[in-house]
């Protein structure tokens, strides 16, 4: 069997130990393998720090991790303590202390069960979504609850809540079951079940701490979706059909047929069109009749911006020629020297003469010159 010695230098001086192998090294512990084929943890010194096992687990940064003992699976502390025997059919540990597993169908019948670290069991659910970092939300036939991580804490008595969505911030909306008329219900709890403002007949979170509700119009026909902050201040405008904000953007229907975009301040985009999608890293697809234009944040069309590209590619020294108005967004000016100067690089290895090298080397200085000028000038703004 092959051996070898770890050194690793600190302070001047050499450490070292023999080990078939070490592999996962994260946060100061990894896993080696022993000469008699057991396993320990080291730690950034390679010292053993760990009892012998048959299997361990990279830890990462993980609070508890899986190891293997006597041809069982236990869980683990970081000070290597064993807790207790994994579950059969374990999927998950969090280092909030819970073991997530699929169900051995011996608890309720349920498709997966939920224990801490310790063994002890907590709930058995139908599905379970993590709603966020502290919270998880469990449907267990009798309606949606959520375990708070942190405090232990179950959110939802039996059949209080008929639904419930993920959080966003601290709010999520949760279903009331069904009013007097038989309609169903909605409102909003934040993250320490304490539920927010009023009962509606449609709801949903917007954005962080911005929620959406529908008030029915008073003769009778459809109503309008309205913005509550984080104040209670409700927006003056009122939206027919609204999106979910992503980039700081909702897309919404402004007339009928035709979508367009608000800002949290009910601010929206001059042009409308016949579809749009969400933003995402800044830009939205919008399309009209049958014409298909990418626009960013405010509003403005991507394709001449795509066209230059273009050019770009096919000739990089373009760069000196741009738009005026591609200058006022330093951002994508940066993104585009970067692409500029990658591809100059490039051609400036592949080239073959002498002539050839320098006349891409005084492009390359042209430009950074260029874009140097431009960074003085954005600094000197802000």
């Amino acid at each position: 069997m092959q051996q070898f010695i770890l050194m690793r230098e600190k302070n001047g001086i050499m450490f070292g130990e023999e080990f078939d192998n070490v592999y996962g090294f994260e946060n100061g512990i990894a896993v080696a393998r022993l000469n008699n084929g057991k396993f320990v943890y080291v730690n950034d010194d390679f010292k053993i720090i760990s009892p012998e096992l048959e299997m361990a687990f990279p830890a990462g940064s993980n609070k508890y991790f899986p190891v293997q003992k006597d041809k069982k699976i236990y869980i683990a502390d970081r000070n290597f303590n064993i807790l207790s025997k994994a579950p059969e059919h374990m999927v998950f540990i969090s280092d909030y202390g819970y073991v997530f597993a699929f169900s051995d169908k011996k608890l309720n019948g349920k498709s997966f069960d939920v224990f801490d670290v310790n063994g002890k069991y907590i709930l058995s659910a139908n599905i379970i979504a993590f709603s966020n970092e502290k919270l998880v939300r469990f449907y267990d036939g009798n309606g949606a609850k959520f375990l708070n991580q942190e405090t232990g804490e179950i959110y939802g008595s039996e059949g209080e809540y008929s639904s419930a969505e993920h959080f966003t911030g601290n709010l999520t909306c949760v279903g009331l079951g069904l009013d007097e008329n038989g309609e169903h219900i909605f409102g909003f709890i934040n993250d320490k079940n304490e539920r927010i403002g009023e009962v509606y007949e449609c709801a949903f979170v917007a954005d962080e701490n911005l929620r959406a509700i529908y008030v029915p119009n008073t003769r009778g026909d459809h109503g309008k979706f309205y913005l509550i902050d984080e104040h209670d201040n409700i927006s003056a405008k009122g939206f027919a059909r609204l999106g979910l904000f992503s980039d700081g953007l909702a897309k919404f229907e402004c007339r009928k047929d035709r979508w367009t975009f608000t800002d949290k301040k009910g601010v929206r985009f001059k042009e409308d069109y016949d579809s749009v999608s969400s933003f995402h890293n800044g830009f939205a697809k919008v399309k009209n009749a049958n014409s298909i234009d990418f626009i960013d944040k405010n509003g403005v069309s991507l394709l001449k911006i795509s066209k230059f590209v273009q050019k770009l590619e096919n000739d990089p020294i373009e760069f000196l020629n741009m738009p005026s108005e591609f200058f006022e967004d330093f951002e994508l000016i940066s993104k585009l020297y970067e692409c500029v100067i990658e591809k100059l690089n490039l051609e400036l290895f592949e080239a073959q003469t002498e002539n050839r090298k320098q006349q891409i080397k005084n492009q390359i200085e042209t430009i950074k010159e260029k874009f140097e000028e431009l960074n003085r000038k954005n600094k000197q703004k802000s």
